[in-house]
């Protein structure tokens, strides 16, 4: 028989957590890290390693779904999710990254697509798997880290990114307001917004560009550069006149 474990990563309460938590589904989440102290992205790795490999020891047919605390709600029951998983036809399968795409590939990597860490499940041995090998990566980021393995191990890990979003949309910030065309999935991830306070919106936004600023220094040097030159020379022109 296969059972299936649904899991997430949180020190604290905050953001859509408790919304997740008492869920309308009466879907049982497993919560770990609660109470700890947050050293960064791979304490989630961390905490999903150990989980999945007590699973693993207990049942090699057991699935878990990972899904992030703060931004995710169920958006549909969930009777269904094995059936649909096992038609993938894959053994991880991981929700889709849904920014734009030079800056998703300059952050995680140059790949046709970009994964989401935010969201995924498989068979408890080969998310085990998938762990160890994020784990091994020297990175604290487990995005980063995450694409770099499922493109560099497929052939071991058997992964898929859910670009059908059947299971997992990551709803992006621009559509926050526009979410008539969603999909109607089992898991949806709303990054910064949705039913989170104005605080919690610019939490996130600040800890994105502490976290991603090393990968994007050129860039925004050079937007800075621009931003300058177009203010001196509008204040140039006024002048002249």
């Amino acid at each position: 028989m296969t059972n299936i474990h649904f899991v997430t990563y949180a020190t604290h309460e905050t953001g859509m957590f408790r919304k997740l938590i008492d869920n309308k589904f009466d879907v049982e989440i497993k919560v770990l890290g609660m109470g700890t102290k947050w050293n960064g992205f791979m304490d989630k790795i961390r905490g999903v390693n150990e989980y999945s490999t007590e699973v693993a020891e207990k049942s090699d047919k057991d699935i878990i779904v990972f899904i992030d605390g703060f931004d995710t709600i169920i958006g549909k029951n969930v009777n269904s999710l094995i059936e649909k998983f096992q038609k993938y036809n894959c053994d991880i399968l991981v929700s889709e990254e849904p920014r734009i795409k030079y800056i998703s590939q300059k952050l995680f990597g140059n790949y046709p697509t970009i994964a989401n860490s935010g969201m995924y499940m498989g068979y408890a041995k080969n998310i085990k798997r998938m762990t160890d090998l994020i784990l091994e990566r020297e990175t604290k980021d487990d995005q980063e880290a995450l694409n770099f393995c499922i493109n560099t191990f497929n052939d071991e890990l058997n992964a898929r990114i859910d670009t059908e979003k059947e299971i997992f949309y990551n709803n992006p910030f621009i559509s926050i307001f526009c979410s008539k065309n969603e999909p109607k999935c089992y898991f949806k991830s709303y990054p910064g917004g949705n039913n989170n306070t104005l605080s919690y919106r610019l939490f996130r936004l600040r800890r994105a560009v502490w976290d991603y600023y090393p990968y994007l220094k050129v860039e925004l040097f050079s937007l800075l550069i621009i931003i300058l030159l177009i203010v001196a020379i509008t204040k140039k022109c006024r002048v002249v006149k």
